[in-house]
Parts: C-alpha cells; structure tokens; sequence
C-alpha cells in the first residue's frame, strides 16, 4: 500500500475519451472515486480520471465496452451457427398500448417481467426534464418508461443495482441502446440466467445541450416554464395521423402544444444527423456485433405480404434462446420475415448515421442564434453535402435503385412542407406510369 500510495499522481489509466459511448461502467467499477463523469460542450458525459485517488487497478479498463481487446473478443450475434429470427408484429390499436412507441412491444416484455415478481430498468424522464435510467417493480412505475427518447439518457448506477438484483435471484429486464447494454454485459462479466436485455434500433442519441437549448426558447413562446409541464411526448399522434412532439402540462389532458415530425426544429436536427454524439457516427454495436437478446423497432416497410397488414406494426429480432422463450410466451401475431428485407427498410440496423460536414457548424452556432434559425441555415448550405454521404453510406444497400431512393429521400427532407406533396405526386407518376 505504500508502494502504490507513493506511485499516485504518476499512474495514467487508459480511458479511450474519443472512443466514449459514455455509460458510466467505468465511474461505477472504480471503488476508490477516482473518476468521475463530466459533460463536454455537447452536454454528453465523458469520464474524468483523477491520478491522485487511483491505484492502478485497472478495474475500469477492463470493464469499458470500447477497449480495442474487447471490440476483437465481443461475441457476434450473426456468427456460424446462430440462428437470427426476424419478425413482425402487429397489433390492433387499444388503450392499453396507445401511449408506447410502436405497438407497445417492449411494454408487454416488460409488463409480463414485473408479473413475474421482476424488476425493470428503462430510460424515464427526470424533473430536469432528461432522460434517467431507472428501475420499475410495479405497473404504476413502468408507466414512465413509455415512449421514445431521442436524448441520451444518463445510467447513474444502473449497472451496480442490476447486478445486486441479479444476484438476488429476481428476473431483470434492461432495456436500452446497443452500446448500453454491451456495456452492462461488460460489467457484470456474467451470462446471468434471469437477465433479459432489451435493444432498440438506434439512429443515435440527441445532445442534452441541444436540447434544452431548444426545449427552453419553445416554453419562452408559449409562456410556460419546465415546472408547468407534466410530460413530453416525442412520437404523440396528431389529430392528422402524423408523428408529433407534444407537451402535456398538469392541468391538461390534452396536449398543450403539438408539432409533426417534418416540422418540428429539434427533430429535423436530430434527424439529420446534427446533434448525434461523435462515437455515434462509427458505431460498434450494431446487428453484427449485438449483445442483446432481443432487439425491437419500426417497420418501415421492405416486405410485401407485411406491409398489407392492418395495425400498428413493430420489429422484432430475436438473437438468443433467452428472447425467443419470453418472445414465445406473449403469444403476439407474428409474421416472420428475412433479415435483408428488415435491413432494406431500416438502415440504423447495420449502417451508422454520416458524419457532415455540418455537425461542427451547428454546435459552434449553438446558442448564438435561435434554434429554429440555426437548424434553417444548416439545411441551407447542407442538402449537398447530405445527399453526397447518404449515397456514399448507402452504397452496399443494393445498386442504382438506392441511390435513387436516397436522392429522392434526401431532398424529401430538405424540401419546405408545401412542395413535399408535389414532390410525392411526381415520384407517383414517374414511378407508376
């Protein structure tokens, strides 16, 4: 002790902080507070190693998901001799799903978890309006964990009180991005039994700065503060059928103020790859190299006998024996479907978002202008540029058709709302005539 007391200040850990997908394994593996989790000019939290607490252990280096030994080791999902089940699900509308994502998929994994005397962990917001990873054991709690998040959650000591359930003997189910729950595996070094690991097909994770940048001009406008509102959801259903951002406030039931997809500042920066967090844009966890056992998304189309389907309709892939048992269970209307056809109508499954030439231009004007006019002048000097790494980053998709479909989609998005109908009405004729 001694020897390693007199060697403080000159050991340096190698925590790769260009490489950080900022889940906290490490903070939560240190047991002597030598590091700790700082945010950077994106909001994004970064682990900050203090040389003088640290004993060189080196217990945080072998739990961080990003080590280049543990990238080579990971065990891949799509290897010889496993099996990748891909399915559909669809379901009818009903009270009971209208609030989740898709078609509640994730909320019945979940539901029949604490059934079973199981405990959940989810992404929920906190009071400061940001996305907490935190447990649920009841059906009244699980209800915060509804609904997508396009913000990266921060996991506090999520893996720590895992592994104490775990032990424990309870069924735990953690749902989360890719990187997360590799991270989580990381940690607890452990294929435990009673663990189900819940993925989504993730696009990225939106900057917290950038968000509240946004979020506190849209309450200025409306004349509200955070305190008045009682919860945010990003995929609420407007009055037209389309995707919205809505904010509900405590003495309303109904949205207070609502906003489509296509419009809305903060989803057109984070749907064009503006506010994504760096590691975001050369991701390690996609498909290939997933370590969940159960992934789930969107359908967005790509099989024929699927799409004349009525109802809501979600993704399921089904990567271990773990997901394909509870998956069983549910006893859901499931119709099977390939891999590539999946793939063909959501890209995030293998491919990551790209990088612009932009994404350094919006966050060095972040703050210096209003939000909405910010995300204008990126579109402006970016639909190039975005059409040129879309086909770029679309080229093994499949031939010229892509290519096609991603100049058509690419100016789609950059298009103002009143020419995108004309836009579709053309597609129709040259596609259809």
């Amino acid at each position: 002790m001694q020897f390693e007391a007199a060697q403080r200040g000159k050991i340096r850990v190698n925590i790769p902080p260009v490489y950080c997908i900022g889940c906290e394994a490490c903070r939560q593996r240190c047991k002597h507070g030598s590091i700790t989790m700082s945010p950077n000019t994106k909001g994004f939290l970064y682990p900050i190693h203090n040389p003088e607490a640290c004993l060189a252990c080196h217990a945080c280096e072998n739990v961080c998901p990003m080590q280049e030994k543990r990238l080579r080791e990971r065990d891949y999902s799509m290897r010889e001799g496993v099996e990748v089940e891909c399915y559909v699900v669809s379901i009818k509308d009903s009270a009971e799903i209208a609030r989740s994502t898709s078609c509640g998929v994730s909320y019945l994994l979940s539901k029949a978890t604490i059934n079973e005397g199981g405990v959940v962990f989810g992404a929920a917001f906190g009071r400061d309006w940001l996305p907490h990873h935190t447990s649920a054991s009841t059906l009244e709690e699980l209800e915060t964990f509804r609904g997508s998040k396009y913000i990266a959650s921060e996991l506090g000591d999520s893996f720590e009180r895992v592994k104490g359930f775990l032990r424990a003997g309870q069924r735990v189910l953690f749902s989360g991005t890719p990187c997360q729950i590799s991270a989580l595996k990381s940690y607890l070094k452990i294929d435990y039994g009673n663990l189900l690991t819940v993925s989504i097909v993730c696009h990225g994770v939106g900057s917290p700065i950038a968000w509240y940048r946004y979020l506190d001009e849209q309450l200025l406008s409306l004349g509200i503060t955070r305190s008045d509102i009682s919860r945010i959801e990003f995929r609420d259903l407007c009055p037209s059928g389309r995707i919205c951002l809505s904010i509900y406030t405590v003495d309303t039931e109904v949205p207070f103020w609502s906003e489509e997809h296509q419009v809305n500042d903060y989803m057109r920066a984070y749907g064009r790859d503006y506010i994504l967090r760096d590691e975001c844009y050369s991701c390690n966890f996609k498909l290939h190299a997933s370590s969940a056992d159960v992934i789930i998304g969107d359908y967005w189309g790509g099989a024929a006998h699927i799409d004349k389907l009525e109802g809501r309709k979600s993704t399921i892939i089904l990567l271990s024996e773990k997901g394909r048992r509870i998956f069983d269970s549910l006893k859901l209307d499931a119709r099977r479907v390939d891999l590539p056809s999946l793939i063909a109508g959501n890209y995030p499954l293998l491919y990551s978002a790209p990088k612009t030439s932009r994404v350094d231009y919006f966050f060095k004007n972040l703050g210096k202008m209003p939000f909405s006019l910010l995300v204008n002048k990126t579109d402006r000097f970016d639909f190039l540029r975005y059409c040129r790494d879309r086909i770029r980053h679309n080229r093994r998709v499949g031939g010229r058709g892509a290519y096609c479909r991603t100049i058509l989609h690419s100016l789609y998005l950059f298009l103002p709302v009143r020419y995108r109908i004309s836009l579709r009405s053309f597609v129709k004729k040259i596609l259809f005539r």
